[in-house]
């Protein structure tokens, strides 16, 4: 049964026996803990190959993959946008669909980094789930890897090993390390929430800044002078000067002017 766990409280992060204690206090800010699935990965039905990982298994024969099998543990916010508090040893998966030779691939990235960003041939898909950095304190010994082939592209597997990768698809594919660490499923009831008992706590994302207040007497001089009021930033833009078409935020250049060329 999915569990999720409404709670206040106050960032205060402690070290005890080796883990993290999120401590509840009077707070001002609202959490709920972050809801563990498991990751269903699916293959090329043709090769084989080239894995679509999910949580959502439906999303996978959407996508005409074939399942395969269920890796390990992941994570997801208990609401569309939240976030993990930091220090809980947490990276985003970010997927991204790959224009390969091979033909679609996915890989996944712990972050928005440039190679990635910049490469016309990767499409971002957003954050599908949270795994743990590799090795990361309290993973559940669990660990996601990853092969490439240059013929036929990604495949992800999970070992109980860091450095001794699990078996990949008949081909030659080189050995990329390891992506990911596994969460533990959510344990109940939670006497301590640590990762360890696949406890992750997640808050809503940072609002942003309320608009500025602007002054009515210089929005209604804006309007006086002929200009365009903008309420974001609190500032007026002036019609455009005839001799050089650009306009101006200089309430002088409403002024009578010469004649152009004079």
């Amino acid at each position: 049964m999915k569990m999720v766990l409404s709670i206040r409280f106050k960032s205060c992060l402690l070290t005890l026996l080796g883990g993290m204690l999120l401590c509840a206090s009077t707070a001002t800010a609202q959490s709920s803990l972050g809801v563990t699935k498991p990751l269903f990965r699916f293959v090329d039905q043709s090769s084989l190959s080239r894995t679509f990982l999910t949580t959502d298994f439906q999303e996978g024969v959407n996508r005409g993959y074939l399942f395969w099998d269920t890796l390990g543990g992941v994570v997801t916010p208990p609401f569309p946008g939240w976030v993990p508090l930091p220090g809980q040893g947490l990276a985003p998966m970010y997927r991204w669909r790959v224009d390969h030779v091979s033909g679609t691939n996915y890989y996944y990235s712990g972050g928005l980094w440039d190679y990635l960003v910049n490469n016309p041939e990767n499409h971002n898909e957003g954050i599908i789930a949270y795994a743990m950095f590799p090795g990361a304190q309290g993973n559940s010994g669990l660990h996601l890897h990853l092969w490439y082939s240059t013929s036929k592209g990604y495949f992800y597997g999970t070992s109980a090993s860091l450095t001794i990768p699990p078996g990949h698809p008949p081909g030659t594919y080189s050995w990329q390390g390891v992506a990911y660490s596994h969460v533990n499923a959510l344990q109940s009831p939670i006497s301590v929430c640590v990762p360890q008992t696949g406890c992750f706590v997640f808050q809503a994302p940072p609002q942003p800044p309320p608009p500025p207040t602007c002054s009515t007497e210089q929005e209604q001089s804006c309007y006086n002078q002929g200009g365009t009021w903008d309420s974001s930033t609190c500032s007026c833009e002036y019609p455009s000067d005839p001799c050089n078409s650009q306009s101006s935020t200089d309430p002088q250049s409403l002024l009578p002017i010469m004649p152009c060329g004079y």
